[in-house]
């Protein structure tokens, strides 16, 4: 009796296993041809929709996240002494480049252009440039 229920439950979870009609519980569609098997979504994740605000609010964040700030590149000498008035005056280091000796930073109690001038003053700064966005699309047609 053991060994008949034994068998029957194989038998049932094997059953079970080749009668997928095409779907499977998560979502997939399989397919068997030519001894190969494939799964396929049936449906995108939906982690991967954006939300229906995102483009409305997109560019006031961009804007707001560099608005006033600086990228200043380096030779690699000049690091400290770049790194040193970035203390002394104050500014706020954003982002320091790794691949290249660079920073950006935001001028806290100063305007932009003393800011950079005395950026400039420094031996080994090779350029002070103010951060820019540039948005890539389609024109608004009005």
């Amino acid at each position: 009796m053991k060994k008949f229920a034994l068998i029957l439950a194989t038998m049932s979870i094997l059953t079970a296993c080749q009668s997928t009609n095409g779907v499977n519980h998560n979502g997939l569609k399989i397919t068997k041809k030519d001894g190969v098997t494939t799964a396929v979504p049936t449906t995108a994740p939906k982690h991967s929709k954006p939300s229906a605000d995102a483009l409305e609010y997109a560019p006031q964040v961009a804007q707001n996240a560099t608005a006033g700030s600086l990228i200043i590149l380096f030779e690699p000498s000049a690091k400290d002494a770049v790194l040193e008035l970035v203390k002394r005056r104050g500014d706020t280091l954003l982002y320091e480049y790794k691949n290249i000796s660079g920073i950006a930073i935001q001028p806290m109690y100063h305007s932009i252009e003393p800011t950079i001038s005395s950026y400039k003053k420094i031996d080994g700064v090779l350029g002070v440039t103010k951060s820019q966005v540039h948005q890539i699309g389609l024109p608004n047609v009005q």
